[in-house]
């Protein structure tokens, strides 16, 4: 086998890795593995399934090769367990190699809890880009081991060898790196705000879980933007950012995307909410509470719209209410009271950008009445909801 071409063939498959977020397993027909990219869950009892089910999908997969010489890999998806996979048959210099794609799930059939770090696609979409993982590059085409392309296919083809290739960006003007990702990431964990500035103000980088055929421009982006919200929110949470404060955040900013109109809204927005996680966790870092007190505050968080009470606060900490208002003047600088109205108020704030109504704000910060909302409020930021709102949505 030549073995400049199989190198050539396990980068290009890398690239592919990168780019759809499938597993990938390349493998001879004796069942040894050539090149492997797969990314293991931190869950063991996740980890170990997953595997399970791979394996299951492989032995059966090799058996149909051995016993098949006419086989040239699955017409559509198999499903093993909960899991679906995809096997494809390449042909290299003379010799065969069997690539292993999955797991991954098809939004046809996921009806119940899903993994979320596994891709989700639609089948057409799926199948369409297909015939990436039939071809080697650099080898003469063979017609035995390529299904016929589609216009959309042939498309998506000319996209992607432009964009992971040739380095033009004419489609999309986005690109994709998984090493700048995950820096990023690492960043916002950190609170390392002028990191983050640097790579939104230089770099288009976009996380891309959805880059297959059939698919807009805009409806790509919009798939990368949604998923970069959900995985910085998780960043900033790792970071002792409040838990309950970044999924509100997170769930306001996944409305504004499905909103945008254009990819250029869309990076802008994807610039604005990577720094609001990085600013939360850095606020998060420099807030230094005892441990009871922070027990209390994320008590009142998970509780917003409750009747929040010091008696039943002390009561959750596991300690006395006089300890607590202690600790809390200590700490905060202010009674359990202000404390409360404070934390209400906070969150108000960006129920503010995404519901137009006060009184429904109100309720949903635990404020029985517009105007104890609107007093609350007003003593906090020094002017009223409307105001605020009016200000901070132009």
């Amino acid at each position: 086998m030549n073995e400049m071409l199989l190198q050539t063939y396990t980068e290009y498959l890398k690239k592919l890795n990168n780019l759809s977020n499938l597993d990938l397993v390349l493998m001879t027909r004796s069942g040894s593995v050539v090149a492997d990219y797969v990314k293991n869950s931190k869950h063991k009892i996740i980890r170990e399934r997953r595997e399970s089910s791979r394996k299951k999908y492989i032995d059966g997969f090799l058996e149909k090769a051995v016993s098949d010489k006419e086989y040239f890999g699955d017409e559509s998806p198999v499903k093993v367990d909960s899991y679906y996979f995809q096997g494809v048959v390449t042909h290299i210099d003379g010799s065969n190699l069997y690539l292993v794609i999955g797991p991954f799930y098809l939004k046809e059939s996921v009806k119940d809890f899903i993994e979320a770090d596994l891709p989700n696609y639609r089948i057409e979409d799926f199948m369409g880009a297909l015939t990436l993982f039939r071809e080697v590059p650099g080898a003469a085409s063979d017609t035995n081991y390529r299904v016929d392309a589609s216009a959309d296919q042939i498309e998506f083809e000319r996209e992607f060898d432009a964009r992971e290739f040739n380095n033009s960006f004419s489609t999309s003007h986005i690109r994709y790196n998984a090493r700048q990702e995950r820096n990023i990431r690492t960043a916002i964990t950190n609170g390392d705000i002028g990191y983050v500035k640097k790579c939104c103000d230089e770099n288009y980088y976009m996380t891309t879980d959805h880059m297959l055929a059939g698919e807009s421009q805009l409806t790509r982006a919009r798939h990368g933007i949604l998923s970069a919200n959900s995985v910085y929110c998780r960043a900033a949470e790792d970071g002792g950012a409040s838990s309950v404060l970044m999924r509100t955040i997170c769930a306001n900013y996944s409305e504004e995307i499905l909103q945008c109109k254009n990819v250029a809204q869309l990076i802008n927005l994807r610039r604005e909410f990577s720094l609001l996680y990085c600013k939360k966790v850095k606020e998060a870092k420099q807030t230094k509470y005892s441990l009871h007190v922070s027990r209390c505050v994320n008590w009142m968080e998970e509780n917003l719209a409750e009747d929040l009470t010091l008696s039943k606060a002390a009561e959750f900490c596991g300690v006395s209410y006089d300890y607590l208002s202690r600790l809390i003047k200590t700490d905060c600088g202010c009674s359990f009271s202000e404390l409360v109205h404070r934390i209400r108020c906070r969150f108000a704030t960006y129920y503010l950008q995404s519901e137009k109504e006060i009184i429904k704000v109100a309720e949903k910060c635990g404020y029985k009445s517009g105007s104890q909302f609107c007093h609350a409020f007003k003593k906090i930021y020094g002017k009223t909801p409307g105001q605020w709102q009016s200000e901070h949505l132009k």
